[in-house]
């Protein structure tokens, strides 16, 4: 009975450690998702709401100004300044 008692004990001990070790590899591989998600520098939509206004092409606001030179541009700068990451 005793050496019963002990498979159990390993047996249950076995599928703790299994269960710690999915949850971790889980936590790990979203963390590296997220990582990696983070890092990138391009915008997803590179399309400025501005475009959508009726007086975006007249306009002289900042964000508009730059996404005009964006679309008529396509210049590095033009597109840190519309993200707002200008170090200028």
């Amino acid at each position: 009975m005793d050496v019963q008692s002990e498979i159990k004990r390993d047996r249950r001990e076995w599928f703790v450690s299994a269960g710690r070790l999915t949850l971790l590899g889980g936590l790990s591989a979203l963390s590296l998702h997220l990582w990696s998600r983070s890092s990138d520098d391009d915008c997803i939509n590179n399309l400025s709401p501005c475009a959508a206004c009726k007086l975006w092409k007249g306009c002289q606001l900042p964000k508009a100004k730059a996404s005009q030179a964006v679309t008529s541009h396509g210049t590095r700068l033009a597109q840190r300044q519309l993200r707002g990451t200008t170090n200028d």
